[in-house]
């Protein structure tokens, strides 16, 4: 215990910046998606650990992130419809 992963970072903040157009999303103009057309993320760390251990902590979490993976690559999407209790 007491690894670096534990003792790594003081301070941390995670900035996530998107684009969207809401024109989209209300389903006005022509050609318009109503998702995102970039996510950006910034990671600060505050820290007295060596910085390559920082870095390759911070690769170890992206690694993992389910965000990072989701946003990352395309992924199957399932809906199911129910109206009154009944399938659509």
């Amino acid at each position: 215990m007491g690894g670096p992963s534990r003792r790594a970072a003081r301070a941390l903040e995670v900035e996530v910046e998107a684009d969207l157009d809401a024109r989209g999303e209300l389903g006005i103009g022509e050609g318009i998606r109503p998702g995102y057309g970039e996510v950006r993320y910034t990671i600060s760390i505050r820290s007295p650990a060596p910085r390559e251990l920082v870095t390759e902590l911070i690769a170890t979490a992206e690694r993992y992130s389910p965000y990072v993976d989701i946003f990352g690559r395309a992924v199957a999407l399932r809906g199911i419809r129910r109206v009154n209790g009944e399938g659509a």
